[in-house]
C-alpha cells in the first residue's frame, strides 16, 4: 500500500533534506525499524528536528507513533534526553481507540 501511494502521489520536497525518492524512503524505513526510532533533521523545516518511536501494535497492521519536535539547534545536546523520555512514555501511552 505504501509503495502504491508513493508511486501515485510522489513525495513533496520541503527542504533540500527532504527524502523524495521511494528507494531512499524504503532504506530509511529499514534503518528506522532496525534502530527502533526515527529522526528527521530539517526534512520539513530546517529549523526543526523530529524524533519518533512506534507505539505497540494494535493488531490492525497499522504502525502508530509518538513523536516530539524540537529546534534543530537544541537537538545535539538533547537527543538522548528526548529519546529516553519517548521510550519511557510509550508503555504509559493510552491504548488507541478502535477505528
Amino acid at each position: 500500500m505504501r509503495r502504491r501511494y508513493l508511486a501515485e502521489h510522489g513525495m513533496a520536497r520541503f527542504t533540500e533534506r527532504t527524502i523524495t525518492s521511494a528507494e531512499r524512503f524504503e532504506a530509511e524505513a529499514d534503518r528506522v525499524r532496525g534502530q527502533g526510532f526515527a529522526v528527521s533533521v530539517g526534512e520539513a523545516d530546517l529549523a526543526y528536528t523530529c524524533l519518533a518511536v512506534a507505539l505497540p501494535e494494535r493488531g490492525d497492521g497499522i504502525v502508530h507513533a509518538l513523536s516530539v519536535s524540537l529546534p534543530t539547534a537544541d537537538f545535539g545536546r538533547r537527543q538522548g534526553e528526548i529519546r529516553a523520555a519517548l521510550a519511557r512514555a510509550v508503555p504509559e501511552f493510552p491504548a488507541l481507540p478502535e477505528s
